[in-house]
C-alpha cells in the first residue's frame, strides 16, 4: 500500500520583503510538518503584484531541504 502524500498551494501575491519572509517561513513550516510538496501559481495577472513563480521557487529551493516544489500549470 502506498502512503498518502499532501501538498499545499501557496499564494505568490507578495509585494514587500516582509511578504517574502512570510512565504519563506510558511514553506519551512510546511516542510517541518512533513508536507510532500509546495505549489505556486504561474499566471501573471494585470493589476495585481505577485512573485514570478520560477524565481520564487528557485529561492525557496535554497531555503528548503526535502520538500518538492512545483508550478500549478506549467
Amino acid at each position: 500500500m502506498t502512503d498518502i502524500k499532501f501538498g499545499i498551494q501557496l499564494s505568490a501575491r507578495h509585494k514587500t520583503p516582509k511578504d517574502w519572509n512570510e512565504l519563506k517561513s510558511t514553506a519551512l513550516l510546511c516542510e517541518k510538518l512533513d508536507y510532500n510538496s509546495i505549489w505556486l501559481g504561474d499566471h501573471l495577472t494585470t493589476g495585481d503584484s505577485r512573485l514570478e513563480c520560477w524565481t520564487a521557487l528557485s529561492a525557496l529551493s535554497q531555503t528548503t531541504n526535502n520538500i518538492r516544489l512545483g508550478t500549478m500549470v506549467l
